[in-house]
């Protein structure tokens, strides 16, 4: 049945070789035993730029947002309001804008509601506030 266990190449040693050869030829090559039946399979490459959208836009917002609020500590709501920040960012809700909304809410009235409010967290919840109005209506148009 094929060649003997003893008289075989490691595997290691053959992903060596292909790996080589591919690379010697300039091409980056994978090796797969699973699905593929072991063939050789071309590695996705990692793009060299990256379009900003208007999502990347929101999620700066956001970030600023978190850190404002978590750098000034101390008035009322801040804790919960860094809370819903963190569920407003989370995976979750950046598949579900609208959830995002919703947790945007949550925020707008705590922080509205906060005593002593810092101005950096009130100009950057003004400007999640119409990053999310202009990625909702992108979502609508069909932009992103």
């Amino acid at each position: 049945m094929g060649v003997e266990r003893s008289r075989r190449k490691p595997l290691h040693v053959l992903f060596e070789q292909v790996l080589c050869l591919g690379l010697c030829q300039g091409v980056p090559v994978g090796y797969s035993r699973g699905k593929h039946g072991g063939r050789i399979l071309g590695f996705d490459t990692e793009p060299s730029g990256y379009e900003k959208t208007i999502l990347s836009d929101l999620q700066g917002a956001w970030q600023c947002l978190r850190q404002e609020v978590a750098d000034n500590p101390g008035f009322h709501g801040w804790d919960r309001a860094l809370f819903h920040i963190d569920e407003a960012m989370s995976w979750e809700s950046v598949r579900n804008l609208r959830a995002m909304q919703r947790s945007l809410l949550l925020v707008r009235n705590i922080l509205q509601q906060a005593d002593h409010l810092p101005e950096g967290a009130a100009e950057c919840l003004q400007a999640v506030s119409e990053l999310m109005d202009e990625t909702l209506e992108a979502l609508a148009s069909g932009e992103i």
